[in-house]
């Protein structure tokens, strides 16, 4: 990952994080930073109903629970009570696992634009079309 793709990356970190500070200023509730499911690198700011209304729908695997999401999540705010909140040293290990993953899905989606690219010249080489459903 290069420096531009890094410092955007941080630019978005910073804004997901900044948001869920404000909702839980105005709700109370604790919310998590969490990665988008479509493989398009943006960050979802959710608190536990939202996480349970996307379960419900099929979107989140049902076998996952809110402790999976403070897991996986890149930031969470602190509970209600004021407990629960990250340490600077837990906070630098969730900014390099975002890091890490932006850079996984970077590389993913370098591999599958190259997978469709190359499956565009094979069609056309062939002269067959495949319809989209």
């Amino acid at each position: 990952m290069n420096i531009f793709q890094q410092f955007f990356a941080y630019l978005r970190l910073r804004e997901a994080v900044r948001k869920a500070d404000e909702a839980y200023q105005q709700t109370g509730k604790r919310h998590y930073v969490m990665p988008s499911f479509g493989g398009d690198r943006k960050l979802l700011v959710m608190d536990r109903s939202n996480f349970r209304i996307l379960k419900r729908k099929g979107y989140i695997t049902h076998k996952a629970l809110v402790h999976d999401m403070m897991l996986e999540s890149f930031y969470f705010t602190p509970h209600r009570d004021g407990s629960g909140w990250l340490t600077d040293k837990d906070r630098r290990r969730k900014v390099r696992q975002y890091f890490s993953w932006y850079a996984a899905e970077t590389k993913a989606a370098k591999e599958r634009k190259k997978m469709a690219k190359k499956r565009k010249n094979e069609e056309k080489k062939n002269g067959t079309v495949q319809c989209k459903k």
